[in-house]
Formats: C-alpha cells, structure tokens, sequence
C-alpha cells in the first residue's frame, strides 16, 4: 500500500511538472493573443489581435512560406542525411567507417558560426566562391547567392543533417534482415526487396523523423533572421522575432503568430499517430540477436 502511494505521488508531482513545464507557456501564448494588454497588466480581451495576426496578406505569406521552407528543407534532409546514415549502417560503403563524422561534425559548430561561414562562401559580393568564380572561371557576376529562398534551404538543411543521423542511423541498425532475405531467397531483386519490404518496415522512423525536422525547420531562427531578413524574405518565425524585439515590443502580436507555429506542430503529431496507430504491421522477428544485413554496392 505504502509503495502504491509512493508511485502515485510521483506520477501526480511528475504530471504536475510537466503541466507547469509545457501548459504555462502555452496558456500564456493563448492569453496574449487574444488580449492587448501588456504582460503584468490586468488583461483586456479583444479578437483584434488575431484578427492582425492572420487577416494581413503579408503575414499569411510569410505563413506559407514557411510551411513550404520547412517542407522543402525536412524532406532534402530526410534524403540526404537517411543515405548518409543507411550508407553507415547498411551498406560496405568504403567510407562507412567515418561517414558518421563528416555528418556529425556541424553540431560541433554553433549555428551563429556556421551560418555566418556559408555567408562568407556564398555572398553575392564578397562570398569566397564567388570571387574565385568571377577571377578564375571567367563568370561574369556572381553564380551563387546565399541571400534567396534557396540559399536558406541549403545552410538550413546542412544544418539539420546531423539531427538526420541521429534520428534515423539507430533505425536502420535495428532491423530484423530475416525478411529481407526470405524476400531475397524469393526470387525479389534488390531494388524490390527496399520498396517492398526495407522502407515499409521503416515508414514509422521515416515518417516520425519527417515530421521533427519540419517542425524543427518551421521554428528555427538563426538561418530566417541571418539570411532571409536581409533578403527580405521574412519568414513566420522572423516575425515572432521581430514582434517580441520592436520597440516598443508587441508581445500580443508575438504570441498570435507563435499559435500558428503550435497549431502546425500540434497536426503533425496528429498525422504521425494517424501514420503508425497500428504498430503490428511494423513489427518484425525478435527476441535473438542479429547483425544487420550488409548490402555489397561493388566499385
């Protein structure tokens, strides 16, 4: 009885934590936005906020963009960083043995830093291969421009490779090969045997990774606010930024756009629970040890 109380305590002062940990900054983004008042000040309710924050064109552009930026840039790193870590994992790729370093290296390197040094490469103006383009390559103007919508894409989705790795190398390490040999020993070629049976058994991991690195590129900052606010491409989260920073601030208007951020991520773990509800269909032999299958890529 002792012990079942104990245990009951703890759930409850764990849930507590957690209510106070997540539910007062969401209550509070819901108390902003549909007030005027400055924090600390008694709140005066009104739908003008809202009706600001989504009722201007400019900002439900910046809106969009942003779900295309995250789109864009989580599926580039799904592909780009799922190879690098099935080439670690599941492959005899001769450089399987340090790939992991070379994907795993930018988190060693503050966003700040890594940002700024693709801005130094990449700058229409002075970006070092730019200059090295127009001196000895003969280019007339500068064939690269980091300030554009795909320029943000591409420091964004270097930037989240390693998170790639991560997520998705532990996955594919893990899988049962028993029936991607019985497919094998079936007549199934390599190619079938990936699409019928590999990806499938991994479309939980896929999907779940997916959906933290959109949610993860709707929210970042550091490549929005380096890059895009000198291009002039603003996005959501950079007008978060620069409602909570104005001066006067404008914390009202800061939180109604951040309820959109957490109405996307809110959906997105929706779809991932609609994705995976039936785990059975993904569960494979277990209960004995196993290496991963190695596939042979030749030369």
């Amino acid at each position: 009885m002792r012990r079942l109380r104990a245990d009951t305590a703890a759930i409850i002062a764990l849930l507590a934590l957690v209510i106070w940990l997540v539910g007062a900054p969401i209550a509070s983004l819901v108390l902003g936005s549909i007030t005027d008042s400055a924090p600390g000040t008694a709140p005066h309710f009104t739908w003008l906020t809202l009706v600001d924050a989504y009722g201007d064109a400019e900002h439900l552009h910046s809106l969009a963009l942003s779900l295309a930026f995250a789109a864009i840039t989580a599926s580039l790193v799904l592909v780009i960083g799922g190879s690098l870590a099935w080439a670690a994992a599941r492959t005899d790729s001769a450089v399987r043995s340090f790939v992991d370093l070379f994907a795993l290296v930018p988190i060693l390197i503050p966003s700040v830093v890594f940002v700024a040094s693709w801005i130094l490469l990449l700058g229409p103006k002075n970006g070092l291969l730019n200059l090295l383009a127009i001196e000895y390559f003969g280019f007339a103007r500068a064939p690269f421009d980091v300030f554009s919508f795909g320029g943000m894409v591409w420091v964004a989705t270097l930037q989240e490779i390693p998170l790639a790795f991560l997520w998705l190398w532990p996955a594919f390490r893990a899988m049962n090969p028993d029936l991607e040999d019985a497919a094998l020993l079936a007549g199934a070629g390599t190619n079938m045997m990936l699409r019928r049976i590999a990806l499938p058994l991994l479309r939980p991991a896929l999907v779940s990774a997916w959906i933290i690195f959109f949610v993860y590129s709707l929210g970042a900052l550091m490549v929005p606010l380096m890059i895009g606010l000198p291009a002039k491409i603003i996005l959501f989260s950079t007008e978060i930024y620069l409602a909570a920073h104005r001066v006067p601030a404008d914390l009202n208007a800061a939180s109604a756009y951040s309820l959109a951020l957490l109405a996307t991520s809110a959906l997105s773990i929706y779809a991932y629970r609609r994705a995976t509800r039936d785990s059975t269909r993904f569960a494979t032999v277990a209960g004995k040890a196993y290496n991963p299958r190695i596939l042979r890529l030749g030369r």
